[in-house]
């Protein structure tokens, strides 16, 4: 039964339109009795469509409210011929302009018609749609008018039970056909009163679909252009205040639950979250099972059903147990057959969608649920894995992650004990969680005859039932390491293992696969990371953060920057052919990963060489290894048949005479069909479409995707009132920031922002951008635009991204677009146009918009969708940071490339065994190293500004680099371990006495106040330290800067010309 219902389901009243559902009938002479508030139709079927007609007629001139003869109307169809059919239809019964036809799905309506419905009728539609579109429209409605949602399918009782227990609904009363929702409190808006403007807006749309020739009659018509003053008037008539929510740090697990907000009150699609059912078999594990229980509750997922089969402890576990029973779906203690025998009890008592044990030893990780949930919400699985951590002793020693594909399990090397189950490849059971459909077709049952291995056995009937395979890249399990643990007999276990294998190969008649060479767990690949600019700018961070992920795993890994401050137009690269071949070889790496080159201006051919000698792979940051010059192409299908000098933007980055380019795309073609070829790795799936149409069929070599990572730790939600007063940004605004190199960047879609900053006069919306550019430079009010500059310190971006309320990048041209994963990792929504590589970057509807189309007019749509929803903005920050956490983290980038270094053949190839595993407490990963300054002992990092100068006319007579305050960091690059001499060749002409105090990796080294320098000469600060061999952090905290104002918004302290280390042995 329905909360709230008023009558049977059956009930049903007839009328003379044939059967006809009184709460239809009731609610329409209800709306249309009132004067306040416009009516929405979606998808109206010819019977609705005549009731409406006949409630409307019947309450014009029956004692109705004053105004109620005249009723706005919104009739709405996705499929543009059915709704030129229903016009049709109303057209000649609608004398004074009520109806307005529009020509969209639910989510366009609630995008571009920011209204407050009185009624809400919606029908039709795809299957499994309908609990989505109800709960967009939950937030769409006034306290006293409901939305009436008209089907015949026999899970329309489920749906609306599901979104009543939710709380996106009060309740639902229901009769024959329709149900009638009626607003949660707190969620519904308030009374609109009559639409302005509505009859122009209905000449306005009407002459767009219905006076002009359509093409391609399948395709939506824009009409964003149309709706944008319009929707801006009806905004301003009132504003929802905006609220933040807070979070703490996660400590204390399992006995505190980590301090994050509530999940939203359903999935992304309106379905409400999965049950999910864990099954808990224990025996005599008192003092362990506490732990274990804490860990399911404090979950706090709003649907799970805890089952805990005691096999007759003899200790104090059902003590502990009766302490949360309250907590548990079911907790029984009574003699059994084993572990196996309480699995199958349990799971016999379960009722979830999703299904796992976990042992009385073990724990699930923080959030482990929700992220469960998300994951089998957005991608088609039947089994969903994730990382285990492992701890012995209470300390973490290790994590397992699965090097198994997503896709079908595989039941050969499942049954390849060696080299796939006993060496790592699969998994930890408390890691793992199913579908009940799955277990229902694999036998609902584990084989109680197998004492250790009865996990193998059920994973293999799962691979027999082609079980789809998704994997996690977060932590789902924590997992003990203990001698009292079953399979701490390792010999016993695997025995059993091998012997219940060769039955199964005896019984089937399969047999093993080979290949496979027996692995040897102790090897590191010794990886060279090699690009032109380090790990500056977009490309350059991403292959920074790819060398992190791998030295998360473990690997080895060297950095090479081929021009870190890049190479002026018409000079050629530093490093020559010869020069980087002999670099390679001191190196001596198994792989060679390489980024973009175009900053360093190095002939390409080079590479030729360099695959012919090491395995060799590409990473497309952009299109430069396609074309002759170019980085995007813009539509230029040159690159096709040849780049040459007819090149339409050959002025443009990374520039190129015309008369080289032909030759430049030749070079390229020549590496990359060479029987030697390196391997491309695209960050997205337009990316990898782009590299094999780039090339003559047969012609292409190797290409495989990868992921993105980036560190969650840092890109993570924070406060955002105390983000805002860091930032001196006003706590009362909706801020909207853009984020990019140049403010102006057509591609980046500046140009759309500028559009909208500039035309869209919202007193409480304030513009943010990062990236070079100014408000006076804009054209836009500085009132309305605040000008950030450009970042690289990757905590203040982060700090940026958590001060916004929505972050927007409308580019029109990324392979990818890592802007749109750091917001809403920091759990701030983000807008684009889904265009290209972006497309994989954002999910619509659950990290943020997608416009309906690459202009101003649909993208200002979108930001107002969010401006006036905070219910929706909040839930996508929830969502979005769980499904950053589930697929962008750096340990998803680094299975990622093991994944394509196995299907390359290089996993077999270098001896890796087919394992993943990341090791803890890893050393910092090294500075990319610069070839052409061999002398070199200091890169710039944190707060340290990019060379610039000489500038003599202001007392600047060599190249130099700022300083910022308060704090900023160098690396010192030693060649040796041992004592050195430090020597820091600076000026300060800003401040007499300039306090600073210098740390090397933590430990102050040195306190002084340096004297003002003045007439262009500079001073030396010198000191003594011992340093070990690699990159050393050097940290320089000032006590003065100055103030960052209108003219200079850097907080500048002092000048670095160079920095020598010296060793003293």
């Amino acid at each position: 039964m329905l909360k709230g219902q008023g009558f049977p389901m059956d009930e049903i009243t007839s009328a003379a339109h044939g059967v006809e559902d009184a709460g239809l009938h009731d609610a329409l002479h209800d709306a249309f009795r009132k004067a306040a508030g416009p009516v929405l139709l979606i998808r109206p079927g010819t019977d609705t469509l005549d009731r409406v007609l006949a409630a409307k007629a019947a309450c014009s001139g029956d004692g109705g409210e004053a105004g109620a003869s005249f009723r706005e109307i919104l009739c709405v169809h996705d499929d543009f011929p059915a709704l030129e059919r229903l016009w049709r239809r109303i057209a000649p019964q609608d004398g004074d302009g009520s109806f307005i036809a529009y020509h969209g799905t639910v989510a366009d309506v609630v995008r571009d018609f920011p209204l407050a419905w009185q009624l809400v009728c919606l029908e039709g539609g795809k299957p499994g749609h309908a609990a989505g579109e109800l709960r967009d429209l939950a937030h769409q409605i006034t306290a006293d008018s409901r939305v009436v949602w008209r089907d015949d399918g026999e899970a329309r009782g489920g749906t609306a039970a599901a979104l009543v227990s939710a709380g996106v609904y009060a309740r639902a009363d229901g009769g024959g056909t329709a149900l009638s929702f009626h607003p949660a409190p707190g969620a519904a808006l308030p009374d609109g009163g009559p639409v302005e403007q509505w009859g122009i807006l209905r000449a306005l749309l009407h002459e767009r679909y219905f006076a002009q020739e359509h093409p391609e009659p399948g395709r939506r018509i824009p009409v964003g252009d149309v709706l944008r003053s319009i929707r801006r008037s009806w905004l301003k008539r009132g504003t929802e205040k905006l609220g933040t929510g807070k979070l703490g740090d996660r400590s204390g697990w399992p006995y505190a639950a980590p301090d994050a907000p509530p999940l939203p009150p359903t999935l992304p699609d309106g379905r409400p979250w999965p049950r999910i059912s864990i099954v808990t078999p224990s025996y005599n594990q008192g003092h362990y099972i506490e732990e274990t229980l804490l860990s399911v509750i404090n979950q706090n997922y709003p649907n799970v059903e805890h089952i805990v089969m005691d096999g007759g402890s003899t200790d104090a576990t059902m003590e502990v147990v009766g302490r949360y029973r309250d907590r548990l779906a079911q907790a029984v203690s009574e003699k059994d057959r084993g572990q196996s025998h309480a699995i199958n009890k349990g799971m016999a008592l379960a009722t979830g969608d999703i299904l796992t044990w976990l042992n009385s030893d073990d724990m699930l990780a923080p959030g482990a649920l929700a992220a469960v949930a998300m994951a089998f919400a957005t991608a088609p699985a039947d089994l969903v894995a994730g990382i285990c951590c492992l701890y012995r002793g209470g300390e973490l020693v290790g994590k397992h992650l699965t090097a198994c594909e997503d896709g079908p399990l595989p039941i050969d090397d499942i049954l390849d004990l060696d080299h796939g189950w006993n060496a790592g490849q699969f998994f930890y059971q408390p890691e793992v969680f199913y579908s009940r459909d799955l277990w229902e077709r694999a036998g609902g049952r584990v084989n109680e005859a197998l004492y250790y291995s009865m996990d193998y056995e059920l994973w293999l009937r799962f691979a027999e039932q082609g079980g789809r395979l998704h994997v996690i890249s977060r932590p789902l399990a924590w997992f003990r390491l203990h001698d009292e643990q079953k399979t701490a007999a390792e010999q016993r276990f695997k025995t059993e293992l091998l012997e219940f294998r060769d039955r199964y190969l005896e019984r089937t008649g399969r047999s093993l696969s080979g290949g496979r060479a027996f692995p040897d767990f102790s090897r590191r690949l010794r990886v060279l990371l090699l690009n032109d600019n380090g790990g500056k700018y977009g490309a350059g961070i991403a292959h920074a953060r790819m060398m992190e992920a791998l030295r998360r795993a473990g690997q080895e890994v060297e950095a090479i920057a081929l021009a870190l401050n890049g190479v002026p137009p018409g000079q050629p690269c530093p490093v020559s052919s010869d020069e980087l071949l002999a670099q390679i070889e001191t190196v001596a790496p198994d792989l060679i990963v390489v980024g973009n080159l175009h900053s360093a201006r190095i002939n390409p051919i080079v590479f030729g060489e360099v695959s012919r000698r090491w395995p060799t792979l590409i990473v497309l940051h952009d299109l430069w290894w396609l074309t002759g010059r170019c980085a995007y192409t813009r539509g230029c299908d040159a690159l096709l048949t040849g780049c040459g000098p007819d090149c339409p933007t050959p002025a443009e980055y990374p520039d190129l005479a015309p008369e080289l380019i032909a030759d430049a795309w030749r070079d390229k073609r020549r590496v990359l069909t060479s029987g030697h070829a390196p391997m491309l790795l695209a960050n997205s799936a337009w990316t990898k479409e782009q590299a094999h149409r780039a090339f003559p069929e047969g012609q292409a070599p190797a290409i495989e995707r990868m992921t993105l990572g980036f560190p969650l730790e840092i890109f993570r939600p924070r406060d955002r009132k105390t983000c805002r007063d860091l930032l001196g940004l006003p706590r009362d605004r909706f801020i909207v920031l853009f984020s990019a190199s140049s403010i102006l960047d057509t591609r980046k879609g500046g140009d759309l922002l500028v559009d909208v900053a500039r035309s869209l006069d919202m007193p409480d919306i304030l513009f943010a951008a990062t990236g070079h550019g100014t408000a006076q430079q804009l054209g836009v009010p500085e009132d309305r635009f605040r000008a950030l500059g450009y970042v690289e310190d990757p905590e203040r971006l982060a700090i940026i991204y958590a001060a916004a309320d929505i972050v927007v990048a409308p580019s029109t041209e990324e392979t990818f677009g890592q802007i749109f994963v750091e917001a809403i990792a920091c759990g701030t929504p983000v807008v684009g146009h889904g265009l290209t590589g972006v497309a994989d970057a954002i999910r619509d509807g659950v990290t943020g918009l997608v416009t309906a189309a690459p202009t101003a007019a649909d993208l200002e749509a979108a930001i107002l969708a969010l401006y006036r929803q905070p219910w929706l903005r909040r839930s996508l920050a929830r969502w979005g940071r769980i499904h950053a956490e589930n697929i962008w983290s750096l340990e998803a980038c680094y299975r990622s490339l093991f994944i394509a270094f196995r299907r390359l053949g290089l996993v077999d190839r270098l001896g890796l065994p087919h394992k993943i595993g990341f090791i803890p407490g890893q050393p910092a990963a090294a500075a990319f190293d610069e070839p052409e300054r061999r002398g070199r002992s200091w890169v710039p990092g944190t707060g340290v500004c990019p060379e610039e100068g000489p500038y003599p006319e202001h007392d600047l007579p060599a190249r130099f680099h700022w300083v910022c305050g308060p704090k900023s960091r160098v690396e010192l690059l030693c060649r040796e371990s041992g004592p050195h001499f430090v020597a820091i060749d600076y000026q300060n002409p800003l401040f007499e006495g300039l306090p600073l105090t210098i740390e090397i990796d933590g430990v102050e080294v040195r306190r002084v106040r340096l004297p003002k320098t003045a007439g262009g000469a500079s001073s030396l600060l010198h000191f003594k330290a011992d340093l070990a061999t690699g990159a050393r952090s050097m940290t320089l905290t000032f006590g003065r800067w100055q103030e960052p104002g209108a003219a200079e918004r850097r907080a500048l302290a002092m000048i670095i010309r160079r920095i020598h280390v010296i060793p003293l042995a």
